[in-house]
């Protein structure tokens, strides 16, 4: 199932319990420009949700899928807190994750380095709780590394897996590093803390 957009678009259906339905297969989002989906457009299947497109996809009610979130290009932007509910997610080198300063809990964060570019988070004033571990993978050189920016949390200790590319630091984390757990480090790449961590 492949939705695809090539201007500024809003998809709000009448109704409050409006669903953009998927079923089982995965949801492919392309877009070009801007997409935004919202309060009453609920997305739902047991697929990926992918978002691919060098345009921003807007998602303003908390996505009802459960086989992970995947960014393949572009930008994927929170309009509410856990709007991509509690699952894995993967930010590939072109892709990008806002949380445009709302809070999201993630079952698990991939990331990867890229011969040009690569994967970006960022929070804003919101957090991203870290429900599982951290990996970061190497797409073709891995010139350039991936970065998370804002604020992370997590209750338990999560282990980041950097793998090695050419970048001088693999793995950026800029983030501030708050909870109870801590940072076990894994992989032969680098990982760069730039936070002030509590």
């Amino acid at each position: 199932n492949v939705l695809s957009v090539g201007g500024t678009i809003t998809i709000q259906p009448t109704q409050a319990t409006g669903t953009d339905a998927f079923g089982a297969t995965d949801a492919k989002v392309f877009t070009v420009s801007d997409l935004v989906l919202g309060s009453n457009a609920q997305v739902t299947g047991t697929g990926i949700l992918g978002k691919a497109g060098s345009g921003v996809l807007q998602e303003n009610r908390s996505v009802a899928r459960t086989g992970g979130i995947v960014v393949n290009a572009g930008t994927l932007r929170s309009g509410i807190n856990n709007s991509f509910a509690s699952q894995a997610v993967t930010v590939r080198a072109a892709g990008a994750l806002n949380l445009n300063g709302f809070n999201q809990l993630v079952s698990s964060l991939t990331l990867e380095s890229g011969a040009t570019s690569g994967a970006t988070v960022t929070t804003g004033a919101g957090t991203m709780t870290l429900g599982g571990n951290v990996a970061l993978n190497v797409n073709g050189t891995g010139a350039t590394g991936a970065l998370v920016s804002g604020n992370l949390a997590s209750a338990a200790t999560r282990t980041f897996t950097v793998n090695n590319g050419t970048a001088a630091d693999d793995l950026t984390v800029a983030a501030v590093i708050s909870g109870a757990g801590g940072v076990t480090k894994a992989g032969a790449g680098t990982l760069a803390l730039y936070g002030a961590n509590t």
